[in-house]
């Protein structure tokens, strides 16, 4: 997922300036170089390894004007180097001594080549990645506290900066490894001699093949990853690694670091079951569209978010239709995911028909299952090639890094209530953000239709900014690196929707009465949502408890054929509305027949000047009463 950290531009003294100064110099100047020797490099987290662009080591470039933009950026970002045939390196990564010395007391030592010393500690020897062959990224297969970056891995280097800096220690060119390194990295199998066990989706329990010394890091860890399916907490995690430790490794790894390895896995995003392609397929096509459209006016808005809540759930959990993608969610599954009434999921299901990139399918409805929504193919009904071309004018070199935007499923911005912090429009700005990564005010206004990018900074950048969403350097802005955290930071702050509302109460005399009471609550989002959540799990239980608890017969009507003529009246007035009818009864003795006209002009002669002062009653009860009068024949007649 995309971050964009905060620089530290805040020195606190000259000195500090100075050194900061030069070494986020010292670090471009740096990245420009590697690049000239032809390794690509990318910006990773200031004191850590995790990249900061949206594909991390793929986006990896050795093109001078965007490494310049992106250590503009982030001036004190670590410098990343992918491994792999793409640069051409073949990294060993030492962290204990102990199994590098082994390593060389069995095959003799290692070539004299470029090394580097890590911010653990450790050292990095570097060899020119062999020809013809495919190395992968391994833990522990070569012996303890040996690892190696091959394809798809990447290091990172001097002079970036973690626990410790990184130094050069032997600027030598990089050697050829060894005919017996590449062979045994090159062959998953084996290592060192010994026979392992490889292990595949069926050996992922306590029962399966014996697990030897030098690959027991690596299986642990894929096994570790096929079990975080979301189902199991922390503890549960390491219970199973545990008895997977006990059982089957040779022999078996201390308990503190079989935890270790069940923490670091339980921490990523959980694995699913894989999509068919043809889903990603049009999930990319329906993300394109989305950000294709300028979504203007704050009706738009809101359909943004429907379909954006929709992409999402539809990746997750729809299916592929001649029509488009169908996800099958109810009314009040999607209220409650954008904070919302069902009422207000009505109006947008119908706004989205009208605009031609949705319909429903309720063929399979029935009982308790829901009806389904189907987001249309765009490539059906319109022309999605709307990314290619450039943004507009005055489109920075920072601005244009991320031209191809995150897919709208994998955006992390939470979805914001009406009357929240930040709200509907607010929220697909930041949307914009996370997907487009920095971008300048006039460009993020041509994006999002604003005419005047003064007023989108004055009414959506700097609020933003205030509630720490958004981070501005110079001219740029975008979210921060901890944008996560912040969102749940805000989604926890409790606000105010209290405001005076008129509502009818009844009286303890059984009368309708006006009355301004204060309406609302005082509660955050995450509050809100699960308040949301009960009462919709309440009226789900009454739903599928409606057999448990049927409607009280009437009995008097039961030989009613279905015409209103043949319904009988049940009883006379209630004593609410006999005391009424005594009221108008007596307004007309003092004004003359026919003086009240039954209208709220004459409730109000009647409530202020009437000889029964003090009753107002409202059109429902004057119907009923009217409806009994007619029908005894007169005011006397009724009474």
């Amino acid at each position: 997922m995309t971050s964009y950290p905060t620089p530290d531009f805040s020195p606190t003294t000259p000195l500090d300036s100075h050194t900061k100064g030069a070494e986020r110099s010292e670090r471009l100047r740096k990245a420009l170089e590697y690049a000239e020797r032809g390794w690509s490099v990318f910006p990773c987290l200031p004191g850590g390894k995790k990249p900061l662009t949206k594909q991390g080591h793929h986006d990896a470039t050795t093109d001078r004007s965007r490494i310049t933009a992106w250590w503009n950026l982030w001036p004190g970002a670590n410098i990343g180097i992918p491994t792999g045939e793409r640069s051409g390196i073949l990294a060993l990564d030492v962290d204990q001594p102990i199994g590098f010395d082994a390593l060389e007391a069995e095959h003799g030592e290692l070539p004299a080549t470029r090394t580097h010393s890590t911010g653990s500690g450790g050292m990095h020897y570097l060899f020119a990645y062999p020809a013809d062959v495919e190395i992968r990224n391994s833990a522990g297969k070569l012996a303890e506290g040996l690892d190696v970056r091959g394809e798809g891995g990447y290091i990172i280097a001097p002079p970036s900066r973690t626990t410790q800096p990184y130094e050069v220690l032997d600027a030598l060119p990089l050697a050829t490894p060894p005919g017996w390194l590449t062979k045994v990295l090159a062959e998953p199998q084996r290592s060192m001699g010994k026979v392992r066990s490889v292990t595949t989706a069926a050996s992922i329990g306590a029962y399966g093949p014996p697990i030897f010394e030098g690959a027991r890091d690596d299986t642990l860890t894929r096994i570790a990853g096929r079990l975080h399916d979301g189902t199991r907490s922390l503890d549960d995690l390491a219970a199973e690694l545990l008895g997977i430790n006990a059982q089957r490794c040779e022999p078996p790894l201390p308990d503190q670091q079989v935890v270790k390895v069940a923490r670091s896995i339980h921490g990523l995003e959980p694995c699913r079951p894989g999509r068919p392609k043809e889903v990603d397929e049009l999930v990319g096509v329906l993300s394109d569209f989305w950000h294709g459209q300028t979504w203007k006016k704050l009706a738009k808005k809101s359909e943004a978010r429907f379909a954006r809540a929709l992409i999402r759930e539809g990746r997750k959990f729809g299916k592929r239709v001649p029509a488009g993608l169908r996800v099958e969610k109810s009314f009040r599954q999607m209220a409650e995911i954008l904070g919302v009434h069902r009422n207000t999921i009505s109006n947008l299901v119908g706004r989205a028909k009208e605009a031609g990139w949705l319909r429903q399918d309720n063929a399979d409805r029935q009982g308790e299952k829901p009806g389904a929504f189907v987001l249309l193919d765009p490539r059906h009904f319109c022309d999605t090639d709307n990314q290619a071309r450039a943004v507009g004018e005055g489109v920075t070199k920072v601005s244009r890094l991320c031209e191809k935007p995150i897919n709208v499923a994998d955006l992390m911005t939470p979805h914001h209530r009406h009357r929240g912090f930040v709200g509907y429009s607010k929220e697909h700005t930041l949307c914009v953000f996370e997907a487009r990564g920095p971008l300048d005010r006039e460009t993020a206004a041509e994006l999002l239709g604003w005419t005047r990018p003064r007023d989108l900074e004055r009414l959506h950048l700097k609020p933003l900014s205030e509630l720490g969403l958004l981070e501005k350097q110079g001219d740029i802005y975008a979210v921060p690196g901890d944008y996560r955290e912040r969102q749940e930071s805000v989604l926890g702050e409790a606000y105010s929707t209290v405001q005076p509302r008129v509502r009818r109460e009844i009286s303890v005399e059984g009368r309708n009465l006006y009355v301004v009471r204060d309406s609302g609550i005082v509660a955050s989002e995450s509050e809100r949502l699960r308040l949301a959540k009960e009462q919709h799990a309440r009226e789900r239980d009454c739903y599928r408890n409606r057999a448990a608890n049927p409607a009280d017969s009437h009995y008097v009507n039961v030989g009613a054929d279905g015409y209103i003529e043949d319904l009988e009246r049940v009883g006379g007035l209630s004593e609410t509305d006999s005391r009424t009818l005594e009221a108008i009864e007596a307004f007309e003795d003092k004004y003359g027949r026919g003086s009240f006209r039954w209208d709220r002009a004459s409730c109000k002669a009647m409530f202020y000047s009437g000889p029964i002062s003090g009753l107002w009653p409202d059109m429902e009860e004057l119907v009923r009463i009217r409806a009994c009068v007619e029908a005894a024949g007169g005011l006397r007649a009724a009474a």
